[in-house]
């Protein structure tokens, strides 16, 4: 379907090549883990402008020319700001896609929230398909950005520091949503069943990035993910 877009919110399974050039094990990064933090928080007006500024020349040098391309010194240029100036409130690139990464999680975790309100009083296979297909049409503009932070956070945090909170938030909705149908699905455990369908969804999800990534962009790949997560919760 053209136009239409999937919430391109998990985690690939791999990403690309070149991440010796940058310090960057397949195993782990190795640096620090204080290199993933912002050193401090914006508290004035123009601390906080600055901060959006290179938040936003990294998220367009991340879209336009890929991992790669992104430096430190490319940023603050970008962005209009002196090195030392980036240096005060970011260690390194990797911290900056880390708040790029929490940012837009944030926002669909919000979008989230929304469409699971609003599939109040549905049935469960109208519920599901809301879930999946309102979803992916409130995350439609973030499309570029999220499928370079699918290919390139998991890579910079191995051990899930920044990505297993939100995905334990994504649980935890997905639960509550559980328990409000407890009547319109098999017996089940609403807690052992959200993350079997969370984590079940999220892997699907993230083979496809990896290994087929035109798919996600497919009406029908997401048709397949309805009938996968509908069949999952139906009585038998």
């Amino acid at each position: 379907m053209a136009g239409w877009s999937p919430p391109l919110v998990f985690r690939a399974r791999g990403a690309p090549g070149g991440l010796s050039d940058r310090g960057i094990s397949r195993r782990g990064p190795r640096l620090p883990n204080d290199k993933l933090s912002p050193r401090k928080r914006p508290v004035q007006e123009r601390s906080r402008d600055l901060v959006e500024a290179v938040l936003e020349a990294t998220r367009r040098l991340l879209v336009d020319e890929g991992f790669e391309a992104l430096s430190m010194a490319r940023i603050a240029k970008v962005a209009g700001v002196g090195p030392g100036s980036l240096y005060q409130y970011f260690p390194s690139v990797d911290s900056l896609m880390v708040v790029l990464y929490e940012r837009m999680r944030t926002r669909e975790l919000e979008a989230l929230e929304g469409v699971l309100a609003s599939t109040q009083g549905m049935p469960l296979r109208p519920a599901v398909e809301a879930l999946l297909f309102g979803l992916a049409g409130l995350l439609n503009t973030q499309r570029p950005l999220a499928t370079e932070l699918a290919k390139w956070v998991p890579v910079l945090d191995p051990e899930e520091e920044k990505i297993a909170p939100i995905d334990r938030q994504v649980q935890g909705l997905l639960v509550t949503f559980l328990r409000d149908r407890a009547d319109e699905t098999r017996p089940l455990d609403p807690e052992v069943a959200g993350m079997v369908l969370t984590r079940a969804l999220l892997g699907v999800v993230r083979h496809a990035l990896a290994e087929q990534p035109g798919l996600v962009g497919e009406r029908s790949f997401f048709d397949e993910l309805i009938a996968l997560a509908h069949g999952y919760l139906c009585r038998v």
